[in-house]
């Protein structure tokens, strides 16, 4: 007896069968895996906006960060530079270190993407971690953001509590001979953007 060839009507309507049950089980799965995709992208957003609502009111209730410091106080700081300061400012760079004012993060994001062409890239989330540190970070800030954001290496897929802070003082080097950042003492980084 012959067996039935493949081609045979009975056999693709079995195939079709087939088939057709698999979508019936695939289809709400991916429509469910979707609807969570969407309210994910959602919650990334409000949590964005709500960083950058606590970066813009924090000033607002700290009158010295808003006013900046007094001109007595401006003139010690230049002429000592203690060593137990958590951020050391560079004598080359007095004025956009010590310069009062606001910082504004979305002003910040909004001028670099003439600078970093690619949203989502290592260097750009080095930017954005120094922008939400309040537009300026230590190496240490900015690894902890790494490690909570669950960003990993480049090309090793690693993630970044095993890596050293020098190993991202340098890659944050790159951002600094971008023109989009600073180096305002010994693995502290500022961004040029954003403070008015």
């Amino acid at each position: 007896m012959m067996q039935a060839s493949i081609a045979d009507a009975g056999r693709l309507q079995q195939l079709l069968d087939e088939v057709e049950q698999e979508l019936e089980v695939l289809t709400p799965k991916i429509d469910a895996l979707e609807a969570q995709l969407s309210e994910l992208q959602t919650l990334r957003a409000t949590r964005q906006r709500l960083l950058t609502l606590k970066l813009s009111l924090t000033p607002l209730l700290q009158p010295e960060l808003l006013n900046g410091p007094t001109t007595s106080a401006r003139t010690h700081e230049s002429n000592v530079v203690s060593s137990n300061a958590p951020y050391p400012l560079a004598s080359a760079l007095p004025s956009l270190a010590a310069r009062p004012g606001t910082f504004l993060p979305d002003e910040a994001m909004a001028r670099v993407n003439d600078i970093l062409k690619r949203p989502g890239s290592l260097n750009y989330e080095l930017y954005r971690a120094i922008v939400l540190a309040g537009g300026r970070a230590s190496t240490e800030q900015i690894r902890h953001y790494l490690i909570e954001h669950n960003i990993a290496r480049p090309h090793q897929g690693e993630a970044f509590a095993e890596v050293s802070l020098s190993n991202i003082s340098s890659r944050v080097n790159y951002l600094v001979r971008k023109g989009a950042v600073q180096s305002v003492g010994n693995g502290v980084f500022q961004t040029i953007f954003g403070w008015v």
